[in-house]
């Protein structure tokens, strides 16, 4: 379909040169024109043939699927190879093999290690439970929400420093 639509313009444009020659031979118009419309209609005449997904059964959905997933994943890994290939090329060997490598190494399903963040103390303590500690960091926990909201202020939660490195200490 998309080439139909593509070889129109120069067909139309084709057509209009021929009728000016027309005048001149009309056999070899004849003959030409029906070239044309033959190369258009073998473009045309291999539709794909349409399914009906609604009524098909769930067995030849999934085979299908399968089959499509199975082209797919074919076609994309022959992708990659040739433009691995032109990479190669285009970089003339100058670092093209660690360049694939790189890609590669990509590619082998191994997450990156997570990074290690330095540990944050808690600087927030509720002083009705000590253990209820925040860092300052996020969203304010409910202890602290309800004691804001009852007039508290956040510096009267705060833990002294001495405190602070004796938490950090016990942790």
């Amino acid at each position: 379909m998309i080439l139909h639509l593509a070889h129109r313009p120069a067909r139309a444009h084709r057509l209009t040169t021929l009728r000016e020659m027309a005048g001149r031979s009309k056999s070899k118009f004849n003959i030409i024109c029906a070239k044309i419309n033959a190369n258009q209609r073998s473009l045309t005449e291999k539709p794909m043939e349409k399914l009906d997904l609604e009524a098909m059964p769930l067995d030849d959905l999934w085979a299908l699927h399968e089959q499509i997933c199975g082209v797919l994943s074919a076609r994309i890994i022959a992708e990659k190879r040739q433009l691995e290939n032109r990479l190669i090329q285009l970089n003339r060997g100058k670092d093209a093999g660690s360049a694939v490598l790189e890609l590669k190494s990509n590619d082998t399903g191994h997450e990156r290690p997570r990074r290690k963040y330095p540990r944050v103390f808690p600087k927030y303590q509720n002083p009705s439970t000590p253990s209820e500690t925040w860092s300052g960091r996020g969203k304010q926990p409910r202890w602290l929400v309800t004691a804001l909201k009852a007039g508290g202020k956040i510096e009267d939660f705060r833990i002294s420093d001495t405190a602070q490195a004796e938490i950090g200490v016990r942790r």
